[in-house]
């Protein structure tokens, strides 16, 4: 059986949450920037769309 001062593990403990939290971060990071790549992929999408209808109705 290992035993381990209560210190040790509230350190262990704080670094295992700031590492979770560093996780987090980056993931909603990772999150915002595809949410955002795909809102400029749609508004790309409608952009092109309405410029098919402005050249097809411009004859």
């Amino acid at each position: 059986m290992i035993v381990c001062s209560p210190v040790l593990l509230c350190e262990q403990y704080s670094g295992i949450k700031t590492f979770i939290k560093r996780i987090s971060r980056y993931r909603t990071d990772d999150f915002i920037l595809s949410k955002k790549t795909a809102k400029e992929r749609l508004n790309m999408q409608l952009l092109r769309s309405n410029n098919w209808e402005n050249y097809y109705t411009s004859f």
